[in-house]
């Protein structure tokens, strides 16, 4: 409304400056003419209307849905789990509520991280639930002050796979209803070291674990290595090139020969650096 207050306003006063032109000019009526058509059309000009801003209003887009810890049964116990019900672990390596896991650990243990609200489930204290900041700025939750980990080789919900595993530094654990780590084994057939009669000693892989974690042989044995893993791994040397059974198929087996020096032979799987081992040669 004030807009074509302004522009009739204008217009009239156009009018007013063309009639003092005319009274003036004499024979000049054409040029005056001219020069009040242009003053018309330039008080004609409606005004823009001004860029609305409503107080309050943001672009951020609105946070994700929440993530939610609940507690599950589990044939370790019950165990704290995801909204999906994958299991949840500690690192012992974090001594405060800030992750110690980055890089290649965040890699195999990825975090929990958040961006709404962690929400407290089934058998979980709401007041145990917190988080913490990342180095990169994210929200990781953690609960009684424990940074919250998953781990890659759980594939399904309710698996335990990473339960009292040792990887990049410290060991791993699932937790209990009170934030406490849970330190029962799962329950597995791990076969000792045996010599057959052949006298090859034999390894087996599963559940992203070399078994046994440690084995002694003599100079120059021969050693069959079985996964009976979800996935493929391998059994490498992690200084020098002692051995390497380079990469092992899921139910595949492989024989490599132990070095003919004695020593300590530290080994790993290359797919998963997690998972190490020991070769002792004597």
């Amino acid at each position: 409304m004030k807009s074509n207050t302004r522009a009739v306003t204008a217009v009239a006063a156009a009018m007013l400056c063309v009639a003092a032109v005319a009274g003036c000019s004499g024979s000049g009526g054409e040029s005056s003419a001219r020069v009040a058509d242009s003053a018309v059309e330039e008080a004609s000009v409606p005004e823009a209307p001004a860029a609305s801003v409503s107080a309050g209003t943001s672009s951020t887009p609105s946070a994700p849905s929440a993530v939610k810890v609940s507690l599950t049964s589990s044939p370790i116990g019950k165990i704290l789990v995801n909204e999906k019900g994958h299991t949840l672990y500690l690192f012992e390596k974090d001594k405060t509520n800030k992750s110690s896991c980055e890089g290649e650990c965040a890699d195999d243990w990825p975090p929990l991280i958040v961006t709404g609200t962690a929400v407290a489930g089934k058998g979980v204290n709401p007041s145990l639930l917190s988080t913490s900041v990342r180095t990169d700025g994210s929200q990781q939750v953690t609960y009684h002050g424990h940074p919250l980990y998953l781990f890659e080789g759980d594939k399904k919900a309710g698996e335990t796979k990473g339960q009292a595993s040792t990887a990049f530094g410290a060991k791993w654990f699932v937790l209990d209803a009170a934030g406490n780590r849970n330190t029962v084994p799962v329950a597995s057939a791990s076969p000792s070291a045996s010599s057959s009669s052949s006298g090859q000693t034999k390894i087996t892989i599963n559940n992203f674990k070399f078994m046994p974690a440690s084995i002694t042989v003599s100079p120059g044995a021969k050693i069959t290595v079985t996964n009976k893993d979800t996935t493929t791994h391998t059994l490498t040397a992690i200084t020098g090139k002692a051995f390497n059974t380079g990469d092992i198929g899921v139910g595949k087996t492989v024989t490599f020969t132990a070095p003919k020096k004695a020593g300590t032979y530290k080994y790993m799987c290359t797919i998963h650096p997690f998972m190490k081992g020991t070769l002792i040669v004597k």
